[in-house]
């Protein structure tokens, strides 16, 4: 019978363990959230492991396990008190589901705006004009460029996305 584990990998070796054991034709989960980085002043959008140096694979533990310890990036199956702990199925899949549904999607501003992205200031003094995002860092406050003021500081209640 198949079933969750927690999988050991190496540090840094998860994508590794995971192509490893999905090529053994074993199921694998590999939780990731997605981040923000700035990599030679370019900023890009990657992942990294939700569970630094834990992935999850759908195995069959006395047929599978030998196999396992194998495949290049795992260290071992978690097994707390020296015995194997089942991972339930119903924890795979709320994880599976946070997952698909943007919980651990970081990339995004915690405002919800995004850097270079066009926006119309919709009141105060400046209401009407269209601008461009230029740090959109904090929840509440957003810096903009407006084509004749070189920035402004506006409440993110007081902007809304625009097609560029």
């Amino acid at each position: 019978m198949t079933e969750w584990h927690a999988i050991k990998s190496k540090p840094g070796a998860e994508g590794r363990a995971l192509i490893g054991i999905e090529a053994s034709g074993m199921g694998a989960f590999l939780p990731v959230e997605l981040i923000r980085k700035t990599h030679r002043g370019e900023r890009e959008v990657t992942w990294r492991a939700l569970f630094p140096g834990y992935l999850f694979a759908c195995c069959e533990p006395s047929r599978d396990l030998p196999r396992l310890l194998e495949i290049d990036g795992v260290v071992d199956v978690l097994r707390p008190g020296g015995r194997l702990a089942r991972v339930p199925d119903r924890a795979i899949e709320a994880i599976r589901q946070a997952q698909d549904m943007g919980a651990f999607d970081h990339s995004r501003s915690p405002s919800g705006f995004v850097t270079g992205e066009n926006v119309r200031v919709l009141h105060g003094p400046f209401a009407g004009l269209i601008a461009r995002i230029r740090s959109a860092k904090s929840k509440n406050r957003i810096e903009v460029i407006v084509d004749f003021v070189h920035k402004i500081t506006v409440g993110v209640d007081k902007l809304e996305k625009i097609s560029a």
